[in-house]
């Protein structure tokens, strides 16, 4: 039998306020489009089907009709990850079941026959406090015992899939926390063997352990600004307990996410030319801070999402330190002097204190 496995989606995510759902769902046809080239028996969604546990109605709709179109090939199996709400995407499974697709937010055992043979299927939605308040021991223990008893009906020489949202060991972990979320590591002894782990939670695409067959698939686009890596799905067969092929097939989808490092406008500009099609995060390293005129035009570009400035002085020994550390007032006074060519006057830092305490609901003490 023949299975895609894929993950993260994170429909209706936007980076940096862009919303990427056009992007989303050229990706998820492309998935859908792979699904019928290859034929495949049974496809696999390992959580974090969308961005946020109330997603818009149209991030709904997307994933909707891509279950739809998956279904048209082959059975479809979905759980949810940490970023899911489990009691909302599991709602509508007994209507999503007439359709073959299986909405999973709690635990589940599944058996299909494929080709003559039995495909057993553990779903293990994302291990929060909630699902694992049954199991005693450490966090690792209570997370072994979870997947034990869900996979207590894999048998030798039936075709035996783990579709969980785990954060292993050994995996490829280029996320931030906003994408980890509370998550913790697991050693690869909680994995069960005599199988293929489908896994969803590190959006880079990933090998936990090759001879004990559990991959990460990756999420279908580039969702931070960390180092773009080639997307893809996998798919996979098996046949009489054994996993006989293990392939990625490249997405080809959606834009790159660039960081450019720039020390003056020109500089700028001509980063977000070279980058047209792409999201762009400068990096704007300078002593001299960028007019509001000059930030207006670059927010103009269309691939421009993020300015990071990073501002620079000179030091008495004419070195450059970074301004990371200095304090409020310290930062305005160099900003004030290298406006106006001369330090600030007492009244003017008190007033800039007063302000500043106003923005911040805070009493002025100066």
């Amino acid at each position: 039998m023949k299975f895609l496995h894929t993950a993260d989606l994170h429909i209706g995510k936007r980076t940096e306020g862009r919303l990427r759902l056009d992007e989303q769902k050229a990706a998820l046809a492309r998935i859908a489009e792979i699904a019928r080239e290859e034929n495949v028996d049974l496809a696999l969604v390992a959580g974090d089907v969308f961005d946020v546990p109330s997603p818009s109605a149209e991030a709904k709709r997307t994933f909707y009709r891509f279950a739809l179109s998956l279904a048209s090939v082959c059975p479809v199996v979905a759980i949810s990850g940490n970023h899911d709400s489990a009691a909302d995407l599991s709602a509508p499974n007994d209507i999503a079941e007439a359709a073959d697709i299986r909405l999973i937010g709690a635990p589940e055992r599944l058996t299909f026959d494929i080709r003559g043979e039995k495909t057993n299927v553990g779903a293990l939605p994302y291990p929060d406090e909630a699902a694992l308040r049954d199991y005693d021991g450490e966090f690792t223990d209570r997370v072994k015992a979870y997947v034990a008893e869900y996979t207590s009906h894999f048998k030798p020489g039936e075709n035996n899939i783990l579709l969980s949202h785990l954060f292993m060991t050994g995996s490829s972990e280029e996320a931030d926390e906003n994408t980890l979320g509370p998550a913790r590591m697991l050693p690869k002894t909680v994995l069960p063997g005599n199988c293929y782990s489908a896994l969803g939670h590190i959006h880079k695409p990933s090998v936990v352990s090759k001879s004990g067959n559990a991959y990460y698939s990756g999420s279908p686009l580039n969702y931070h600004f960390d180092g773009d890596n080639e997307k893809s799905v996998i798919v996979a067969e098996m046949t009489g307990g054994k996993v006989t092929d293990v392939r990625r097939i490249p997405l080809g989808c959606g834009k790159k996410l660039a960081t450019e490092t720039v020390t003056d406008f020109i500089g700028a500009t001509e980063a977000l030319k070279r980058n047209e099609g792409n999201l762009v995060k400068l990096r704007y390293v300078s002593r001299i801070p960028l007019g509001m005129t000059e930030i207006k035009e670059l927010r103009s570009y269309e691939c421009f999402v993020k300015l990071e400035p990073i501002i620079e002085a000179e030091t008495v020994c004419g070195n450059r330190q970074s301004l990371k550390t200095k304090s409020d007032d310290e930062l305005f006074a160099m900003y004030y002097e290298s406006k106006y060519g001369e330090k600030p006057s007492d009244g003017m830092m008190s007033l800039f204190a007063e302000l500043l305490a106003a923005a911040k609901g805070e009493q002025c003490d100066r």
